[in-house]
């Protein structure tokens, strides 16, 4: 279940493990048949490093100064390889998380750069936004202009075509009279 916190003492952290019910043991299917295991109280980061989670799942060792993250997706414990934990030490169980309170820190500072991140997404995206319609309308109004130039040649080209045929058949009717004088 998603939290927006974690225990940061041992005393917490059992008052939380006795609210959730993790101290009922499980039947798993292993290989070998069924088996009892324990499931634990869990309080974890995610591995987007945006939310934190309490599960009731088997401790595991959390190897190379890391953070303990809960994979949602694979629901698993596991070592967060992202991120190196200072103050974590070598090897630790996964519910000892709570001594190591820079690992929910690494939770609350993402989750404020994810929101800014965000928030300059955003306004990029209404930029970026502004700057399409802005292109589009200018289309637009080339476009228009452009149809407005092609009419107007149009009709230019169609009038001058008009005024050189009235101009021909009227120097050809000028010119008849005077050759049917000569016939005569």
């Amino acid at each position: 279940m998603r939290v927006t916190s974690c225990p940061e003492s041992l005393k917490a952290w059992r008052e939380r493990e006795h609210l959730k019910g993790c101290y009922v043991p499980q039947n798993t299917c292993a290989a070998s048949g069924r088996s009892n295991v324990t499931h634990m109280y869990h309080c974890l980061p995610n591995e987007f490093l945006n939310a934190t989670y309490e599960v009731c799942m088997p401790a595991t060792y959390i190897l190379g100064k890391r953070c303990a993250e809960y994979n949602a997706h694979g629901r698993v414990i596991q070592s967060n390889l992202a991120n190196r934990c200072e103050t974590c030490p070598v090897r630790y169980i996964s519910t000892d998380i709570y001594k190591y309170q820079l690992c929910y820190d690494l939770v609350k500072s993402s989750s404020k750069e994810i929101s800014t991140k965000k928030i300059e997404n955003q306004s990029i995206n209404m930029i970026d936004d502004n700057r399409w319609n802005m292109i589009l309308a200018l289309l637009a109004v080339l476009a228009v202009f452009v149809f407005v130039i092609a009419i107007g040649v149009l009709l230019i080209i169609i009038r001058l075509r008009l005024f050189s045929s009235r101009k021909t058949t009227s120097g050809e009717r000028l010119l008849k009279p005077c050759t049917n004088l000569k016939e005569v």
